[in-house]
C-alpha cells in the first residue's frame, strides 16, 4: 500500500489521531510531571532542613516530658 493510499484511506486517519492524541497526552504528562517536580523538590528541602535543625528535638523532648510529668 502507497504511504498516499494510506493516508486518504479511513484506517491512516483513524491512526494518525490516534498518534496526534496519544502525543498529546504525552506532552501534557510531561508539563505537569515538569510543574509538580520543581514544588516538590522546594518542599522536600524544606522539610529536610527542618528536620536536620536541633530545634525540633529539643521541642519534641520538652513537649514529651511536660506531657508525662
Amino acid at each position: 500500500m502507497r504511504i498516499a493510499d494510506f493516508i486518504l484511506s479511513e484506517a491512516g486517519a483513524l491512526k494518525l489521531r490516534w498518534t496526534v492524541l496519544t502525543v498529546a497526552c504525552v506532552g501534557v504528562a510531561l508539563v505537569t510531571v515538569s510543574a509538580v517536580a520543581s514544588g516538590v523538590e522546594d518542599l522536600s528541602t524544606g522539610l529536610q532542613t527542618d528536620l536536620a535543625s536541633p530545634g525540633l528535638f529539643r521541642d519534641l523532648t520538652q513537649a514529651i516530658v511536660s506531657g508525662i510529668g
